[in-house]
């Protein structure tokens, strides 16, 4: 079992400490189930830290992938129960770090890029579909680079 830290806004779960702090959670959940399961098993999973903890569906999953690809965990499968929005952005999502060939140091500088332009821009209206789609365009962007 794992335990999600509460944020009481957007904001305060978007700092570097607050995200290492919960992508460090679930992979120790993750590794320490691992005995139990067997090396590289797999996991099912969801809105993980949301719901009364505050935190947000999409960050919350990004920092689940991570984790889960970090301690080799596959397969992971998230459950959405209903929430067909969701879905398929992180279809998306996962077709984008699959195409890119991302490392895990990608999404995570991706997802940190998001965190300063976010705060250079503060009068900005929260957009809760923003994140994905700048990850997907960091995410290209990182693959051509490579090139």
């Amino acid at each position: 079992m794992v335990d999600a830290q509460k944020f009481d806004n957007y904001a305060s779960q978007l700092s570097a400490a607050a995200m290492r702090r919960e992508l460090t959670k679930f992979y120790c959940g993750l590794t320490k189930s691992q005995g139990y399961l067997g090396q590289h098993g797999g996991v099912a999973t969801g809105h993980w830290g949301c719901g009364v903890f505050g935190g947000d569906r999409r960050l919350k999953a990004v920092i689940q992938l991570m984790a889960a690809a970090q301690a080799q965990c596959q397969p992971l499968v998230y459950c959405l129960v209903g929430d067909t929005q969701l879905a398929t952005e992180l279809s998306g999502l996962a077709r984008t770090i699959t195409k890119t060939r991302c490392t895990v140091k990608d999404l995570w500088n991706a997802v940190a890029e998001f965190v300063v332009q976010r705060e250079r821009f503060t009068s900005r209206p929260y957009d809760e579909a923003a994140l994905y789609s700048f990850i997907e365009r960091h995410l290209r962007a990182a693959a051509r680079a490579r090139l």
